[in-house]
């Protein structure tokens, strides 16, 4: 847990608030810290999506010109 707290309207010490205001910025800090995880699957998930739209338009292109154009690039 933090030793501070920035709001709006300041800046405070955990240490200073009671009981129930350490438990809410526990809840805080943890849901700041979810919301990091789900931007970081956000980008891999898109990451992938946008990697299966070029497998899928190199699919596309093989199909109508008769040939594999990931053969063409491939290292094999």
């Amino acid at each position: 847990m933090s030793n501070k707290i920035a709001l709006e309207i300041g800046e405070y010490s955990v240490a200073d608030l009671h009981e129930n205001g350490r438990l809410i910025v526990n809840k805080l800090e943890f849901i700041q810290s979810a919301l990091g995880d789900l931007y970081n699957k956000k980008a891999m998930m898109n990451r992938a999506k946008n990697g299966y739209i070029s497998d899928l338009k190199e699919e596309i292109i093989a199909n109508k010109a008769g040939l594999d154009v990931s053969a063409m690039f491939s290292d094999d």
